[in-house]
């Protein structure tokens, strides 16, 4: 296992990808690893007054599906622009 940030990398991976890993610094270089590059969310809630649990998967997500924005139920409501 090799940690970088808080991000475990398992399983046999090649010092290769390893690399290229540490080079990441935001998402688009992340997806820009592979050709068929995929990101899929999944978020764990958890209600501590009755203790029900569940987990949300988001659908896959590449380059061509990431926008900044404001968003509202998962869609972009008004575009982010930076000044």
């Amino acid at each position: 296992m090799h940690d970088r940030d808080g991000i475990s990398i398992q399983g046999s991976v090649s010092d290769f990808v390893i690399s290229k890993v540490a080079q990441v610094n935001t998402l688009h270089d992340l997806l820009a690893l592979g050709e068929r590059a995929r990101l899929r969310v999944f978020v764990l809630g958890y209600d501590r007054f009755s203790g029900a649990r569940k987990i949300f998967k988001s659908k896959d997500y590449d380059t061509g599906s990431i926008r900044k924005g404001v968003f509202k139920d998962l869609n972009v409501v008004a575009p982010y622009w930076e000044d």
